[in-house]
């Protein structure tokens, strides 16, 4: 666990590091300014947030370019919020729209996040809690999920980590994974083409129709004779089985520790739709 200290000394031992990050953040958002001081008091705020994780490992993933947006944005710089939704906003309308809904609805999800993001609904403003562990993008892409299918009435609540697929963004520079990439490469493929086989004939064909036919939601819900609502939640629920029954696989079949498998199973979530594409052919 780091103290304020531990966080101090860090940042001064990887001083070349960060300053290399800080210019590379700036040079990346030549539209507004964040100060090197305003910075360093975001990154040593990320620092401490995740204190269950080195420190060191901490500053060297960072994605600096979107800790820069994010910290101006959360100091409210009108021209970092500019810009944050030129650069975003098509992300979660992207996202939104493979959830089948409409342009109307996808517009209310939309100003719904950035309320959320950017001022806060009875709590801070969300953009104040981004905390490096993956990009800005899948991050946002994550809320906005969450907000469509709360919307579609595919949830009544918060979604459990453990249980939406696009809960946890993909690492950036994360050596660990890159690392369990090479090891259980075999093992990570195996598992996945048993846990195909092993959905229901439907949840098979959606899939297969979804990802390989590039078929849409509403495409999906015309074929099948039911509206787009069932459809999404068909998909939905059967990304989770398919996550789910490869977890299982690698613990139950190749004995693989379960804390190594959580981390695996990022990697299997955030390359979901080529996996399908290869297994379903």
């Amino acid at each position: 666990m780091a103290s304020d200290s531990d966080t101090a000394r860090v940042l001064a031992d990887l001083e070349p590091i960060v300053a290399e990050q800080y210019g590379d953040a700036a040079a990346a958002w030549p539209a507004f300014t964040l100060s090197r001081e305003r910075y360093d008091v975001h990154l040593a705020q990320r620092i401490a947030d995740r204190r269950g994780e080195p420190a060191e490992r901490v500053v060297r993933t960072m994605p600096a370019a979107d800790l820069y947006l994010a910290a101006a944005c959360s100091d409210g710089d009108p021209l970092a919020l500019a810009a944050f939704r030129d650069a975003l906003v098509p992300t979660m309308r992207q996202a939104l729209g493979k959830l089948g809904m409409s342009p109307a609805m996808i517009d209310e999800a939309v100003q719904h996040v950035l309320v959320m993001v950017f001022v806060g609904e009875g709590r801070a403003p969300q953009i104040g809690e981004y905390g490096g562990r993956g990009t800005l993008r899948s991050w946002l892409r994550t809320i906005a999920v969450r907000t469509g299918r709360r919307m579609l009435g595919l949830e009544s609540g918060a979604t459990s980590s453990d249980h939406e697929l696009d809960e946890l963004p993909a690492a950036v520079a994360d050596p660990e994974l890159a690392m369990l990439r090479t090891r259980y490469s075999d093992q990570v493929r195996d598992a996945f083409a048993s846990a195909f086989a092993a959905l229901a004939e439907r949840d098979r064909n959606v899939l297969r129709q979804y990802y390989l036919d590039s078929l849409t939601i509403d495409q999906l819900a015309a074929l099948y004779q039911v509206n787009r609502a069932t459809t999404a939640r068909w998909v939905a629920g059967a990304r989770l089985a398919l996550v789910a029954k490869t977890r299982d696989h690698l613990v139950g079949h190749f004995g693989i520790a379960a804390a190594e498998v959580d981390s695996i199973i990022r990697l299997v979530r955030s390359q979901l739709d080529v996996s399908v594409r290869e297994i379903a052919r």
